[in-house]
């Protein structure tokens, strides 16, 4: 059985740090993007994405000049279901990530506010049924 790496979580670990800053100096595709809630120049984001050593995709989203993930963020087993999806900024979390089980069903949803949880944890049944509203 393979073992999950760091960056299925919504935590990031260095290594990550560096990979993201190493595929941004290498360089993909740019993208422009501009956060509607300042009046700043826009942000020039590169995606990215990892691979489990099996070759399905593990992780993709976009890193920011910094070599920061920022913007949108997908995470998948290593059978390339989806296993969590959200944003963040300057690396951190930020607002919604949603949790999937192996069938790709929801099965948690946490709010993030500058990478800590703010608001409501909420777990999931498999019919989608809120079973746990868990306040921070």
């Amino acid at each position: 059985m393979m073992r999950i790496c760091a960056w299925h979580y919504p935590y990031i670990s260095y290594s990550l740090l560096w990979m993201l800053l190493i595929a941004y100096c290498v360089g993909s595709f740019s993208v422009h993007a501009q956060d509607t809630a300042s009046t700043s120049a826009p942000t020039t984001l590169t995606a990215v994405s990892f691979k489990h050593p099996n070759g399905v995709v593990s992780s993709r989203g976009y890193v920011n000049a910094q070599g920061k993930p920022d913007g949108r963020w997908i995470n998948f087993y290593d059978t390339g279901v989806k296993r969590s999806e959200g944003q963040r900024r300057d690396e951190k979390l930020e607002g919604q990530w949603s949790f999937y089980s192996t069938e790709e069903v929801l099965t948690q949803t946490i709010e993030y506010a500058d990478g800590l949880k703010e608001g409501f944890d909420k777990r999931y049944n498999d019919q989608g049924i809120v079973i746990a509203d868990i306040p921070y």
